[in-house]
């Protein structure tokens, strides 16, 4: 397992050099971090060599990865990512899918999930400040968070990991995929077998929208995110929200999963849009990543 932060424009996307400083900010930092491991399906990106679209909403390239645990061999996992422009050819655009098998030439086959694309339409250059968090069964990242203030519409938050037993060791049941860029998010939970479920466009957590605060005593609250697959499943780790006045952004802090201590990053940012809470997401939620 590994955690770093790295830097990222959000971005300057008017050239090719721009673009190719953008892609290599992800790239690199997922291959450092390490985790996760790049198969050797052909035709993957170069990003010293990569060239911006000049079309709008067009892919320039894509990356694809594999979990690395033991469940691999027998319930294999694959993310593929692809870099390209959005609705304007300057803007900053990923799409995300995650199957259980490829071709060895990019392509994901069989059961999969839906395609998720998020871009955002800002330009700015300067590099920010971005976090990545990775084991050999999840993938958990946080790029362009910045000062860690409600500029949201620079963030993307991305989170996979295997499902959960009730003692909290992965089991073969399927894999979530949380995605999202500002104020806009797509999560799904996708069995290794049974039907894939819709999309759904907000993390499921049991906040409250008339509470702003969960201290009590010496205890500070955080609540963890739940797959959807036609009932609850059980919680996962590499997300947690919390109401942003109790834990200071950009602060770590520990939370108890399963009866094992995780180390988390508070990203400080406003998230309300993008929760589903107990009669709707409150105006003080924020998220929280794993970061070990």
């Amino acid at each position: 397992m590994g955690a770093l932060q790295y830097g990222a424009p959000a971005a300057s996307m008017t050239d090719d050099a721009g673009f190719r400083a953008w892609v290599s900010a992800l790239y690199t930092a997922i291959s450092t971090v390490g985790g996760i491991v790049q198969t050797t399906d052909t035709g993957q990106i170069n990003p010293a060599t990569v060239v911006k679209p000049t079309a709008t909403n067009t892919v320039a390239g894509y990356a694809m990865y594999r979990f690395n645990d033991a469940l691999q061999a027998t319930k294999p996992v694959f993310l593929k990512i692809e870099w390209g422009v959005g609705g304007q050819n300057y803007w900053p655009s990923m799409w995300f899918t995650v199957g259980f098998a490829t071709n060895g030439a990019g392509a994901l086959v069989g059961q999969q999930s839906t395609r998720m694309n998020h871009q955002n339409s800002n330009t700015q250059a300067s590099s920010l400040a971005s976090y990545i968090s990775s084991s050999p069964s999840r993938l958990s990242f946080a790029q362009c968070v910045g000062s860690m203030t409600v500029d949201y519409a620079y963030t993307w938050t991305f989170n996979l990991e295997r499902s959960r037993a009730i003692d909290g060791t992965e089991d073969g049941t399927g894999v979530y995929l949380w995605t999202n860029c500002g104020s806009t998010a797509t999560c799904q939970f996708i069995p290794f077998t049974g039907a894939v479920f819709a999309t759904i466009g907000y993390a499921p957590t049991m906040m409250h929208p008339g509470v702003s605060s969960a201290v009590f005593g010496t205890d500070t609250g955080v609540f963890p995110h739940l797959p959807y697959q036609g009932r609850w499943l059980n919680p996962l780790i590499g997300m947690v929200s919390y109401y942003r006045p109790d834990i200071l952004a950009g602060s770590q802090f520990p939370v108890a999963h399963y009866g094992t201590n995780h180390n988390y990053l508070s990203l400080g940012l406003s998230m309300y849009y993008n929760l589903c809470a107990l009669g709707g997401g409150p105006s003080s939620a924020s998220m929280a990543i794993i970061y070990e």
